[in-house]
């Protein structure tokens, strides 16, 4: 063979390993692109698992703030009404022994007026017997020695022409 047989030959074989060099680098760099992928893959699915993970726990919590608000929300409501309830009640009591107080008040106001009314009839009663004692005592004055007379002062006294005397008492009452 010639020499440029074999350069030809060893540029030919030159090429093929080249080719080879670069068919088995393409190769490797599909490898490494390939690998390249599924680290990218992988992250992204760490990534993703991550962030699942946190949106999860974000969740959980939110929940639990959720539950927790919920619950100070039926707390406030359970106290609202039992505020409520102490406080009608309380009304109620208070309603109540008004209602008692008003009811004693009208008693004593109603026995106090029986008391007044009685005692009115009382007084005039004595006032009419007064006034007939008085009456029997002018007829009786009027049939006896006996004067009614008045002093220069304006007080009343009486006499009895038969005897003289006088007093300032009314002799028959």
């Amino acid at each position: 063979m010639a020499r440029e047989d074999t350069f030809y030959v060893d540029k030919i074989a030159r090429l093929k390993e080249e080719q080879r060099t670069r068919e088995q680098l393409a190769k490797k760099a599909n490898v490494i692109d390939e690998q390249q992928q599924k680290i990218d893959r992988m992250r992204r699915l760490d990534h993703e698992t991550k962030a699942q993970a946190k949106e999860l726990e974000r969740m959980r919590h939110e929940d639990f703030e959720g539950r927790q608000w919920r619950m100070m929300d039926m707390q406030q409501r359970q106290q609202r009404t039992q505020n409520e309830y102490r406080n009608r009640k309380a009304m109620e009591a208070a309603e109540k022994e008004s209602r008692a107080h008003w009811e004693l008040w009208r008693q004593q106001e109603e026995r106090l007026q029986q008391e007044v009314l009685k005692q009115q009839r009382i007084e005039a009663r004595l006032k009419r017997k007064q006034q007939e004692r008085e009456q029997r005592a002018r007829e009786q004055l009027a049939n006896s020695p006996w004067l009614e007379c008045v002093d220069g002062n304006g007080d009343t006294y009486f006499y009895n022409q038969a005897t003289g005397s006088s007093q300032w008492e009314h002799p028959f009452l």
